[in-house]
């Protein structure tokens, strides 16, 4: 999901809702278990540097999360 923070006056609260210490930094991506859990509550932060990372580092992070059944 999107959320649109315009110039960071809007929807930061729903930072909150993840974790209470987030004070700034966008953007960031919250990856939710099956069961509405943050399971990357230590790294969500990491998108804030995407423009100096590869694809190929940004497609590994995302993969850090898949589990194999």
């Amino acid at each position: 999901m999107n959320v649109d923070v315009g110039d960071y006056e809007i929807n930061t609260e729903l930072f909150k809702f993840f974790d209470p210490e987030i004070e700034t930094g966008i953007p960031r991506v919250f990856i939710l278990d099956i069961n509405g859990e943050t399971i990357n509550i230590d790294s969500n932060d990491r998108m804030r540097t995407a423009r100096q990372q590869s694809p190929q580092e940004i497609f590994d992070y995302f993969q850090e999360f898949i589990k194999a059944d």
